[in-house]
């Protein structure tokens, strides 16, 4: 998605194009990037007399828009560093082992931690210095929140200490592809003057329990793919010349030479980088074999340059492999491009009742080409 607040570019936030179905973002104070509520309890043992035990009543889980009170939740999702040139370094985090995110009622504020992770770019004055984000933790409140500019059912928070910049955004998708148990979540820590920072995406909700994980059969989602793509362009005209050239006497050249490669840069020229849009462009597929735990994607991905309308870039079909966490609703895999050797990851898992709903956070590289965001489904 576009820029939260265009400190710089390119800040890579995850758009999505789902529009808004319900009044979300009020309860999202109260149950961002939630775990689940469990309403309920297993059933007695049986007796020595042969009665069979009684069977657990159906797990209950509550929707986003239904939470309150205090939680801490758990995410999965990818790490990747920002820089004015593209994405970088980009890992991932199973669901469970990534950004922690705690929320206080009483002084409706949201803390964040990190997990162990790559390392961020921090810029004191003027000498650039390295920080491990491993356990960093930031904490936004009402006085941090800031007028968000993407989305009606996103709430964005921003706080800037000297030359870092620390923003929180969280979205509830809805609309086209509604979910009630899922979220997702950008926060970033930046060095304004380096424009370089990293991103956290993250996915979370009310997990599907283990035990309410189904164990058989396959199921298809209906997914809406958001996200950032940077492409670095040589601008110019290239091809072949052919030139006179002449040995002379002199040591000087006349004659000609032919099929020479050439490029010729326009006054100023050179490499341009160009952040795109891939929400609304953008599309997919996505499937769970759950007998097999095997988990399969497609993402095709295509944009048009932040602030520009206009006959999108088409970036190619990225198809996506990944297994089911055991004991869990988490999931992983690998994203290869089928047009460009372009590659990556993603991270994701399961929510709501008997994996109705699916989310998962991505980050893909190739030369000259990166792009990072984040998928949002419902099963079909």
């Amino acid at each position: 998605m576009a820029p939260v607040i265009a400190v710089f570019q390119p800040p890579i936030v995850p758009r999505f194009s789902m529009g808004v179905g319900m009044n979300r973002v009020g309860k999202l104070r109260a149950a961002i990037l939630v775990g689940t509520t469990l309403l309920a309890a297993c059933g007695g043992g049986g007796s020595e007399g042969g009665v069979a035990s009684t069977p657990p009543p159906p797990v209950t889980y509550t929707k986003i828009a239904d939470m309150t009170g205090n939680r801490t939740f758990q995410t999965g999702g990818v790490t990747y560093t920002s820089t004015p040139s593209g994405l970088s370094d980009g890992t991932t985090q199973n669901y469970g082992n990534g950004v922690t995110l705690a929320y206080n009622a009483a002084a409706d504020s949201y803390t964040v931690t990190a997990p162990t992770g790559p390392t961020v770019v921090f810029l004191f004055g003027a000498t650039p210095t390295v920080t491990n984000v491993s356990g960093m933790t930031q904490t936004f409140g009402p006085a941090d929140q800031a007028p968000s500019l993407l989305l009606s059912n996103s709430v964005t928070y921003v706080k800037t200490n000297g030359d870092t910049r620390d923003q929180l955004t969280l979205i509830a998708p809805g609309g086209s592809v509604p979910l009630s148990y899922t979220v997702l979540g950008v926060w970033s820590t930046i060095a304004l003057s380096a424009e370089s920072g990293t991103f956290r995406v993250a996915v979370g909700g009310a997990p599907t329990l283990a035990s309410d994980m189904p164990k058989t059969g396959t199921a298809n989602y209906t997914i809406g793919v958001g996200g950032n793509a940077i492409l670095t362009q040589t601008p110019g005209i290239s091809g072949t010349v052919s030139v006179p050239v002449t040995v002379l006497s002199n040591s000087t050249f006349s004659g000609s030479v032919t099929n020479a490669d050439a490029i010729a840069y326009p006054p100023g020229g050179g490499p341009v980088t160009t952040v795109y849009s891939l929400a609304g462009n953008s599309s997919g597929t996505f499937s769970a074999n759950f007998a097999t735990g095997a988990i399969t994607t497609t993402l095709v991905l295509a944009g048009t340059a932040l602030g520009q309308s206009g006959v999108p870039t088409s970036f190619g079909t990225f198809n996506g492999a990944g297994t089911l966490t055991s004991g869990g609703p988490g999931y992983t895999g690998t994203l290869t491009g089928v047009q460009a050797p372009s590659s990556g990851s993603f991270s994701g898992a399961f929510f709501g009742p008997q994996a109705v709903e699916t989310a998962f956070a991505y980050f893909l590289s190739g030369p000259n080409f990166s792009a990072a965001g984040g998928v949002g489904g419902v099963k079909q």
